[in-house]
């Protein structure tokens, strides 16, 4: 497999093309590819990784969420469980496969990785996918699972030469199908889990900047009101407080969102990841967040210490000159949400 980065750069516009890009959902995405692209490639190069696995990389933030596009326009949101899982659906679209293949939920997979699925979680969970589907099924208009009624479906084979034997080609299949899922599927060989990392932790970074660079309002299709009115919900709360990522299913108010996204930085897994959400400084003013709910400010209060412990504690086992701040002579994870 041979990364043409200009042809892989010239198809996406082109496929990006046949939707509005005036509209700012739209630009969003699109802005968001190239900065994932190129945070993959910054963090493959942190690990010395050989040029043509650092091409790779590079790739996969490129195609990692060519489903968002065509998700807003059959649904009208970015919302995953509103309307169907974009990663698996864009699985879909490169690879002519059916999402019905894994009929197994983030949350399902959750469950059974961290061993507390029990017998009625897992026929709620089955339940609620079924039902799902077929409402999906009924707003699209067509079969979300017959590739032949994918009328935008762009194949991975256009943007690179590549055949079905090669390792890559199940690699890219398998990063995009993890890369917004609660935790990376297990049995993965070592190689194959690297890249799904990479580009997880690429997502999460500018995921950061995205939901301050754009209104809640925006992503979410909520008010200013419910935005500034809402409380953090408790089990979102308790989970922050677990130090890992907020399951979708328990986020209840548009701030839960916004306390999802907080809590991505319990999930990086490369130095180099803390290193770029320490630059970007955006980390910190999701902490900076002003409600004009009492409780809300003060739950943040409370979130952004525990983050500010966590990161001091992660940077603690990284090399001295990785983590301190030249200008400032204090630890990069201190500065990164203080």
């Amino acid at each position: 497999m041979v990364v043409d980065r200009e042809r892989v750069k010239s198809e996406f516009a082109a496929y990006t093309d046949r939707y509005d890009s005036s509209d700012g959902k739209i630009k969003l995405k699109i802005d968001h590819t190239y900065r994932v692209a190129d945070i993959c490639e910054r963090i493959a190069k942190s690990l010395s990784l050989s040029g043509k696995d650092t091409d790779l990389a590079w790739l996969l933030g490129m195609v990692h969420d060519i489903g968002r596009f065509e998700q807003l326009k059959r649904y009208g949101t970015f919302s995953d469980a509103q309307s169907i899982d974009h990663a698996h659906f864009g699985v879909e679209l490169l690879y002519e496969t059916s999402v019905a293949e894994n009929d197994m939920s983030d949350e399902m997979q959750a469950a059974f990785g961290q061993g507390i699925a029990q017998e009625k979680d897992i026929e709620e969970i089955s339940l609620k996918r079924d039902r799902m589907d077929s409402s999906l099924e009924e707003k699209s208009g067509n079969n979300i699972g017959n590739t032949e009624k994918l009328s935008e479906a762009i194949f991975l084979e256009n943007f690179i030469e590549i055949s079905p034997d090669e390792e890559e080609f199940q690699i890219i299949k398998t990063a995009i199908w993890n890369h917004s899922a609660y935790r990376v599927e297990e049995g993965l060989d070592d190689r194959t889990e690297m890249f799904c990392h990479i580009l997880r932790d690429a997502d999460k970074v500018d995921i950061f900047k995205v939901c301050q660079d754009t209104p809640l309002e925006v992503i979410y299709n909520v008010t200013t009101e419910e935005v500034k009115q809402a409380g953090v919900t408790d089990k979102v709360m308790k989970q922050f407080f677990e130090r890992h990522a907020i399951l979708r299913s328990v986020k209840r108010t548009p701030v839960d969102n916004l306390v999802g996204h907080a809590a991505l930085v319990f999930e990086l897994v490369y130095p180099e990841s803390l290193r770029l959400a320490r630059e970007q400084g955006y980390l910190k003013k999701i902490f900076d967040f002003e409600s004009d709910n009492p409780q809300t400010m003060e739950d943040f209060r409370r979130m952004r210490e525990c983050a500010a412990e966590y990161v001091r504690e992660k940077c603690g086992a990284l090399n001295e000159k990785m983590i301190m701040n030249s200008n400032e002579g204090a630890p990069r994870g201190v500065y990164l949400v203080q």
